[in-house]
């Protein structure tokens, strides 16, 4: 099972895209939130989704002790620091039914209450019989504190981090985004994706004069580094791994951790987990899919010709021509088998892997794979195409291909 651990989870919500996919059953959830009155309606919401549900109603961060949290007009504003009214008139746009989002408006103190703070790491060794595999963040300015709390605990057992940072003190003296990710890149992770910017203006604009405007917020991924994994004599550590990357999107670092489980050769032994079954016929995929892929820029464009163009040379000389024959009669060779699945590659149908990460629920996942397939093809058939200008048994060959341009 996956331990999956959110901090800020009010009306039951985090940032890891499980819902609407066949994998909820594979995770114990539990949730954090410091509002007592809405963890009824957290643990209403979720009781059913997953393998097991903990919510825990406590304020969260770096050590135990008694402090202020200041309760805001807008409840996910919610910090144990206090709103910095210089962005009291910054505006952005989330959702109609916010109208113009004003972080003065959002921000506004409406009551401080002294509780109890607890930290990670007492929570983790007193509360939970479980460690966590997956931790997200979203709790307005502490999340530095949470990290640095536990900081032994999460280095040693934690694979995927995901949490809100921000480029801007919206909060008096919160920690930004460099101070996280030197601390998350001194305990071993390594950042994968910054996304889903909250952006704002700084005065409030009419309708027709807004454009990309400042980016003060952002929702920051890292997993733990690879070289790190490989010392890991687990496979179920490797697989877990290797699905927090696919579910943020990240097929690479996914099919680099399966490469680490198949070159150690474990013995496979018979999992009911789902994401294990799907990685493995993933893995099956990527073994069958043949050396498909555009060529390497040494490939195309071999030093002397680059230093020529740079130079602002001419490359029609006899030497040049020459290479370049040279290279086109290499890419015959290299892709001549695979001219047919190539045109196929570039044909809007559903490759075997983006059916399967639309049957697993990972619909986004699965149009962007097909996205970057469609673009990746469209580049290499231009390399091919090339050649029919200049050899006529290679377009013969490619006229007589079957697959659909």
């Amino acid at each position: 099972m996956i331990n999956y651990h959110h901090l800020g989870g009010r009306s039951g919500t985090y940032p890891l895209p499980l819902k609407d996919t066949i994998f909820c059953k594979d995770v114990n959830l539990t949730l954090y939130e410091a509002d007592r009155e809405c963890i009824e309606q957290i643990k209403a919401k979720e009781s059913n989704a997953f393998g097991k549900v903990n919510v825990i109603p406590y304020c969260v961060s770096s050590k135990r002790g008694m402090g202020d949290l200041y309760i805001n007009y807008h409840p996910t504003t919610n910090s144990i620091y206090k709103f910095n009214e210089n962005f009291k008139d910054y505006c952005g746009l989330f959702d109609h039914i916010f109208g113009e989002y004003r972080l003065g408006d959002a921000c506004k103190k409406v009551k401080t209450e002294s509780i109890e703070f607890y930290s990670f790491r007492d929570i983790l060794e007193n509360e939970c019989t479980y460690p966590v595999d997956f931790l997200s963040l979203d709790i307005q300015g502490a999340e530095y504190d949470v990290l640095l709390g536990a900081r032994d605990i999460i280095e040693e057992h934690c694979l995927g981090i995901v949490l809100e940072v921000s480029f801007a003190e919206i909060y008096k003296e919160q920690k930004k985004f460099f101070p996280i990710h030197n601390l998350l890149e001194s305990m071993n992770f390594e950042l994968i994706e910054v996304g889903q910017f909250s952006r704002f203006s700084p005065i409030s604009l009419p309708t027709g004069f807004r454009s990309e405007e400042q980016q003060l917020q952002a929702e920051a991924i890292y997993i733990k580094k690879i070289s790190e994994l490989t010392d890991k004599d687990a496979p179920s550590i490797l697989y877990k791994s290797a699905f927090f990357a696919l579910l943020n999107k990240n097929i690479g670092i996914c099919l680099k951790v399966l490469s680490i489980i198949h070159e150690k050769n474990y013995a496979k032994e018979q999992s009911t987990n789902s994401y294990e079954a799907v990685l493995d016929e993933i893995w099956q995929f990527y073994l069958g899919a043949g050396n498909i892929s555009l060529p390497k820029i040494s490939e195309l464009l071999p030093e002397e010709m680059l230093s020529q163009f740079y130079k602002g040379q001419s490359n029609d000389s006899t030497q040049f021509i020459q290479i370049n024959q040279k290279i086109q009669n290499t890419l015959q060779q290299k892709f001549l088998p695979y001219l047919a699945r190539i045109k196929e590659l570039n044909a809007p149908n559903h490759t075997e892997l983006e059916i399967l990460l639309k049957r697993c629920g990972l619909t986004d996942l699965a149009m962007s794979v097909k996205k970057h397939r469609l673009h990746e093809a469209s580049w290499l058939l231009k390399l091919l195409n090339n050649l029919n200008d200049q050899d006529a048994s290679w377009r013969k060959l490619w006229n007589d291909s079957s697959g659909i341009m």
